[in-house]
């Protein structure tokens, strides 16, 4: 099994109408949005769409004609023979998961690095300008939903800030030296509750805003199991699921990722509505 993360945004799309300039987009709006292959250089974008009436959930997978080697080995025998695939032919090779929630306009993205590719391709499919925004947490929401911490990583630097820094006075003690030059930790959790640290996070996250610190990162969990994540002043809400990658391309499945990311958004969200009760 392998671990697919998935990243929570927020969908726009430009009105060309008075009043908000960006909404939130229907059913209706992705009406042209249908299975089709785009031309990118030297390749070309295979995107799978499946429609319902509560969501969209798109497969993105590229190939290109280059690099394409004259020849291929076998594995076991080492022999090579000449490379069956044609100048012509592609192979789609790599891949992206895009789920839209409609009724709650949200977005499960599980390659953030592509965005603006999404946002071309929704572009070049639908006529219609697509926005999409990172899905951000407030500073007290964050601390206050979160019941667990897995991971904290921060980086003390030597300059005219972070000799400010408590943290560091307290690097000091422990290493018995005031000749630390600049020092990552990255402090590896089991699920620590967060009542036991929240103060000590509250403070990094301080002198973070103050610039006594820098790179801090706060991993954690809420009580419905979504994970959050605090990165550079960022606050991200994440979900990650467990798919079987076909043993014969290395791919996963565009379907069995669709069912099992439903699946479990349902299950967290019912886990949060019986908590609530």
């Amino acid at each position: 099994m392998s671990e697919l993360t998935f990243s929570i945004w927020k969908p726009f799309i430009k009105s060309e109408k008075r009043g908000e300039r960006w909404i939130q987009p229907s059913l209706q709006d992705f009406e042209n949005l249908t299975t089709c292959d785009l031309e990118h250089k030297n390749g070309l974008y295979h995107i799978e769409v499946y429609k319902s009436e509560y969501n969209i959930f798109l497969i993105i997978e590229s190939g290109s004609l280059e690099p394409r080697d004259l020849t291929v080995t076998d594995y076991y025998t080492k022999n090579k023979r000449d490379n069956p695939r044609l100048k012509t032919e592609i192979e789609f090779l790599k891949q992206f998961f895009v789920l839209f929630d409609l009724d709650n306009n949200l977005l499960y993205f599980s390659d953030v690095r592509h965005r603006n590719l999404l946002e071309k391709i929704l572009k070049d499919t639908t006529g219609l300008e697509f926005n999409i925004k990172g899905f951000y947490e407030d500073k007290e929401e964050f601390f206050k939903i979160l019941s667990s911490v897995d991971e904290i990583q921060f980086t003390s630097k030597v300059d005219i800030f972070s000799t400010l820094s408590q943290k560091r006075e307290a690097l000091y003690d422990l290493f018995e030296t005031d000749g630390l030059e600049d020092l990552t930790l990255n402090v590896k959790l089991s699920s620590m509750k967060i009542n036991k640290i929240k103060k000590f996070l509250r403070s990094i996250v301080k002198e973070s805003e103050d610039h006594q610190l820098s790179g801090i990162l706060i991993r954690g969990n809420d009580d419905a199991g979504f994970e959050h994540v605090f990165n550079r002043g960022t606050f991200i809400k994440k979900i990650s699921i467990n798919v079987e990658k076909q043993q014969a391309t290395g791919k996963f499945l565009g379907l069995e990722v669709k069912d099992i990311l439903l699946k479990e958004i349902a299950s967290l969200s019912n886990e949060k509505v019986t908590k609530k009760r």
